[in-house]
Protein backbone atom coordinates (compact mmCIF):
# COMPACT_ATOMS: atom_id res chain seq x y z
CA UNK A 1 0.00 0.00 0.00
CA UNK A 2 1.48 3.15 -0.92
CA UNK A 3 1.52 6.43 0.91
CA UNK A 4 -0.73 9.15 -0.04
CA UNK A 5 0.86 12.79 -0.68
CA UNK A 6 -1.68 13.70 2.08
CA UNK A 7 -0.08 10.99 4.03
CA UNK A 8 3.26 12.54 3.86
CA UNK A 9 2.06 15.82 5.11
CA UNK A 10 0.87 14.80 7.82
CA UNK A 11 3.78 12.54 8.58
CA UNK A 12 5.94 15.36 8.15
CA UNK A 13 3.20 17.54 11.02
CA UNK A 14 3.71 14.60 12.81
CA UNK A 15 7.50 13.90 13.10
CA UNK A 16 8.28 17.94 13.86
CA UNK A 17 4.78 17.56 15.99
CA UNK A 18 3.01 20.73 14.06
CA UNK A 19 -0.32 20.91 15.03
CA UNK A 20 -2.57 22.09 12.61
CA UNK A 21 -2.88 26.08 14.22
CA UNK A 22 1.07 26.13 13.69
CA UNK A 23 1.05 24.91 10.17
CA UNK A 24 -2.02 27.73 9.68
CA UNK A 25 0.47 30.41 11.13
CA UNK A 26 2.98 29.55 8.90
CA UNK A 27 0.85 30.09 5.84
CA UNK A 28 -1.10 32.71 7.55
CA UNK A 29 -4.74 31.28 7.22
CA UNK A 30 -7.51 29.83 9.42
CA UNK A 31 -7.13 26.71 10.88
CA UNK A 32 -10.14 25.25 9.25
CA UNK A 33 -9.17 26.67 5.98
CA UNK A 34 -5.64 25.52 5.84
CA UNK A 35 -7.00 21.69 7.24
CA UNK A 36 -9.09 22.09 3.86
CA UNK A 37 -6.53 23.66 1.65
CA UNK A 38 -3.75 21.09 2.38
CA UNK A 39 -6.52 18.24 1.09
CA UNK A 40 -6.74 19.50 -2.32
CA UNK A 41 -4.77 18.65 -5.14
CA UNK A 42 -3.67 22.51 -5.83
CA UNK A 43 -2.72 25.76 -3.20
CA UNK A 44 -1.80 28.98 -3.90
CA UNK A 45 1.47 29.44 -4.70
CA UNK A 46 2.42 31.83 -2.01
CA UNK A 47 1.25 29.36 0.81
CA UNK A 48 3.42 26.35 -1.30
CA UNK A 49 6.35 28.60 -1.04
CA UNK A 50 6.20 29.49 2.48
CA UNK A 51 5.47 25.31 3.74
CA UNK A 52 8.45 24.64 1.54
CA UNK A 53 10.36 27.77 2.53
CA UNK A 54 9.68 26.14 6.48
CA UNK A 55 10.55 22.80 5.08
CA UNK A 56 7.87 20.46 4.20
CA UNK A 57 9.47 18.13 1.29
CA UNK A 58 7.66 19.29 -2.08
CA UNK A 59 6.32 15.28 -2.67
CA UNK A 60 4.03 16.28 0.61
CA UNK A 61 2.29 19.32 -0.78
CA UNK A 62 -0.52 20.20 -3.47
CA UNK A 63 0.53 21.55 -6.25
CA UNK A 64 1.33 25.09 -6.77
CA UNK A 65 -1.13 27.36 -8.41
CA UNK A 66 -0.88 30.72 -9.97
CA UNK A 67 -2.33 33.70 -7.85
CA UNK A 68 -4.20 34.32 -11.00
CA UNK A 69 -6.22 31.75 -10.39
CA UNK A 70 -9.30 32.76 -7.79
CA UNK A 71 -10.95 29.94 -5.52
CA UNK A 72 -13.96 29.89 -3.27
CA UNK A 73 -11.22 28.59 -0.57
CA UNK A 74 -9.34 31.39 -1.27
CA UNK A 75 -12.29 34.03 -0.87
CA UNK A 76 -12.82 32.41 2.17
CA UNK A 77 -9.46 32.62 3.50
CA UNK A 78 -9.49 36.64 2.73
CA UNK A 79 -12.44 36.67 4.30
CA UNK A 80 -11.03 35.11 7.68
CA UNK A 81 -7.59 36.74 7.52
CA UNK A 82 -9.52 40.42 7.61
CA UNK A 83 -11.88 39.73 10.42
Amino acid sequence: MSVTRFGRFRSHMALHRLKWKDVSKIIGISVNNCCIICQKEEMKQGYYDKLLKYGFPKESLPEPREESVILMADIMDDISVNR
